[in-house]
Parts: structure tokens; sequence; C-alpha cells
């Protein structure tokens, strides 16, 4: 994740070589986490918005409704829960 260019950068670590960069949030990049079964990211961002992301880097999903910053997420195991 790299909030400077409100982007989410994907990184190999055993190589360490990017995978893929991700964009699509107005503001700064606040927290990433993965959905436990690894298909979709889940980022949140000054900009008040929750997006959802596919494994291959596109956008799934735009989570809309707070009023202020987004800085943390996490999911519920086992589930497709988030908080």
């Amino acid at each position: 994740m790299d909030p400077a260019d409100k982007s989410i950068i994907e990184w190999d670590l055993q190589r360490g070589t990017q995978i893929r960069l991700i964009r699509g949030h107005r503001a700064d990049v606040q927290a990433v986490t993965m959905m436990p079964n690894g298909k979709r990211l889940i980022s949140v961002s000054a900009d008040i918005l929750i997006k959802t992301w596919r494994d291959d880097g596109s956008l799934s999903c735009i989570l809309s409704g707070h009023s202020a910053p987004v800085t943390h997420m996490t999911v519920i195991p086992s589930s497709c829960y988030g908080l």
C-alpha cells in the first residue's frame, strides 16, 4: 500500500518484486485486508469508501455510507462479514 499515490501495491515477498499496482481511491489508503478465501482484497481510505478488489486487481464493489475517513477494516474468518 502506498498512501502517497492512493494505490495498493501487491508484492511477491520471496522475489521482492511488484506483482500489481491497484489504483482507485481518491485519498490516502488507510488499510488493506484479504478475504479468508484469498480471492478478494478490501481497502479502506480517507475518501470514506471501502472497496473490494478481485484477485486480478479489478474493482469488484464499492461500499459507501461513512461520513468520515475509514481507517481500519477486519474480516470475520469463515464468513463474508467485515467490520
